[in-house]
This record gives C-alpha cells, structure tokens and sequence, in this order.
C-alpha cells in the first residue's frame, strides 16, 4: 500500500498543470529569468567546448560564451552548441533561458568544465549522470537548482574529486526515486547537507557516499527510507566519518546490505540493532574493515537480529565486532547460525 500511494504522488505532481509549479514540466524553467553560469578551461589554440545536451531535451536558451561569441540554441543538435576558443584560456560561459536536460555520462568535455557559479535555469532531465566525470568541477553556486519534474539524480556527481563543498541543501528531490552513485567517488567532498532533503520516494541508495573518504559528518536521521531496497556500498569508504545516526531508519524493504559500511574506519557505533532486517539476503563485506562496534551495541544487534524472522542462508560480515561469551547475544549468534544458516563473521568473543 505505502509503494501504490508513493507511486500515485509521483504521477498525480509530473502531471500537474503550469500553475502548480509556475511552469511547464516540459522544460520551462522555475529560474527561467536567471542565469547559468560556469568557467570552463582551454589549454590550446582552437580548442572546442561542447554542451552536454541531448536528445530529448528542451531548449531555448541565449549562450554568451565569454569570448565575445554568442547563439541563440532552440535544439540539441544545434551546430552552435559546440564553440571553438581561438585562444586558450578560462572563459565564463552564461546561459539564460530553458536548458532542460544536461549530461556529460563520463564523456564529451568533461574536463574543461571546473567551476559553477549559479544554477540559474538549468534543469537536469531524467537522465542522470549529469556530470559523472568531471573531476575538475567545483560549485560555488548558492542558489537553488531548478529540480522540477526530475526524478533522478543517479551519477549525478560521481567522481568530481576535486568538489570541497556543494550546497544542496535547499534542493527539492521530493519526485526522486533514485539515488544510486549521486556522490559516488566525491573523494574531496568534506561537508554535505542533505538533511532536509524528502527521500521519500527513493527506492536506490546503493553506492550513494561510497568513497566520499573527507566527509567527517553527515545527516540523514530524518531520512524516509520506508521504499528503499538495496542499501549496497551505501558508505562504503567513508573512512572519515565520525557519527551516522540511521536509528531511526526503517528498512524493512532492503534485501542487500552487501558492503554498506565496508571501510568506514572511524565511524562509532552506528545503531544497526534497531533494523528491521527480516527482508535480507545478502549482507557480505557489511561492515568489513570498518571500525568494530562496541561490544554492546553488537550484543544488541544479535539479539534484535535473532528476534526476528529473518530469512536463512544469509552471510553477513560485523568486521572485528566481538560479543559477549556466554549470554543472550552469544545464544542468539548461535541460533541465527544453527536455526538459519547464517554465516557470520565477526571478532569472535570478548576475552
């Protein structure tokens, strides 16, 4: 019931009409009046840029290219939306306008883009991977970007290793489903407010901060998580973090939990012992080589685990997390093994 509701929502707000948005959701944007604005770098005589846009988007915008060029571009394929540089050098580029669907997938020009000044008008599609690949990008941008009618952000960022910072917290991701690798890789990235982000609708979060090693801090105890079916590699990597409240998670839809906190080095005592874990079937590396729970927490966790009807032959992976000897903890790692036929490794028994 929770899914068809979820799923009613999203159909009920693509199709609203113009004025419960203040545009259209075929490309007007709700910053149509501002600017997209961004430097990009060229390191050579007549050296072309070219715009990640594609087919199926809708455009209809005013570019100034920052060397005194300028186009006018109704159509992705346009022969304006590549631009030769007679000269090398970093150029800002400003587009006003509608710019609905931008992509660079790990291709194209992914390179010379380095810094974003202001979201303006740009609105990403349903693509994705809108700049997966750009590893010299940094965002300076405080306004907020145009999210209308945008339903996923998978790869959104992954792999920008130079961003130290990207403001999104502001963003409204209420339509998304989908947050599968969105800061995968962002290896520099050390702050991220998604606190007050609606994730209501995801059903992915698989590899979502994995290898976002400098993020000391991140919220996401008010997070919804009541659709979400794979947590895989989640955190993997997050070898900086300190504290992850997930306490209050329900992921009693997750089937994987292979890799979720893999690495997380210094991470303390997250409160796995409140999940409702009866729909898992895979949990292998969970918390391999991620700093052990204490011994509470893990005794906790056994026991939460061994209460519920948990599904067999599931292989789950505690690091070096050591329980009590003797106790209900130790009884209850013994039936998840006996009655279930979990393989479970972790720390053994405190000594």
């Amino acid at each position: 019931m929770k899914k068809l509701i979820r799923s009613l929502v999203v159909l009920f707000a693509l199709f609203l009409p113009v004025t419960a948005f203040g545009a259209t959701l075929e490309g007007v944007s709700l910053n149509a009046q501002s600017q997209f604005i961004f430097d990009i770098k060229t390191t050579g005589a007549d050296e072309t840029f070219t715009l990640p846009i594609y087919n199926g988007g809708t455009y209809d915008f005013h570019i100034d290219w920052g060397d005194a060029g300028t186009d006018a571009i109704t159509a992705w394929d346009d022969a304006a939306v590549t631009h030769t540089y007679v000269t090398a050098g970093t150029y800002q580029v400003v587009i006003s306008g509608v710019i609905t669907g931008w992509r660079f997938n790990d291709g194209g020009d992914k390179l010379k883009i380095y810094e974003i000044k202001s979201w303006g008008p740009l609105n990403f599609g349903n693509l994705g991977y809108n700049f997966y690949g750009c590893t010299n990008l940094t965002v300076s941008a405080t306004d907020v970007l145009d999210l209308v009618g945008v339903t996923t952000l998978n790869t959104t960022f992954r792999n920008c290793s130079s961003l130290t910072t990207l403001d999104v917290s502001n963003w409204d991701v209420g339509l998304v489903t989908n947050l599968f690798y969105t800061f995968n890789g962002c290896s520099s990235l050390t702050t991220l407010d998604v606190s007050n982000w609606d994730v209501g609708l995801v059903t992915k979060l698989g590899f979502t901060f994995r290898g976002c090693s400098s993020l000391t801090t991140l919220d996401v105890s008010n997070w919804d998580v009541g659709l979400v079916t794979n947590l895989y590699y989640t955190f993997y990597g997050c070898s900086s973090l300190t504290s992850l409240d997930v306490s209050n998670w329900d992921v009693g839809l997750v089937t994987s939990l292979s890799t979720t906190f893999y690495g997380c080095s210094s991470l303390t005592d997250p409160a796995i012992n409140n999940w409702d874990i009866h729909s898992v079937t895979d949990a292998t590396n969970f918390m391999n080589s991620a700093k052990p729970l204490s011994t509470s927490v893990y005794d906790a966790t056994l026991i939460a685990y061994d209460a519920q009807p948990v599904q067999d032959n599931v292989t789950i992976h505690f690091g070096t997390s050591k329980y009590t000897g003797g106790g209900a903890a130790a009884a209850a790692r013994a039936a998840l093994i006996a009655d279930h036929g979990w393989i479970i490794s972790d720390g053994g028994q405190t000594p």
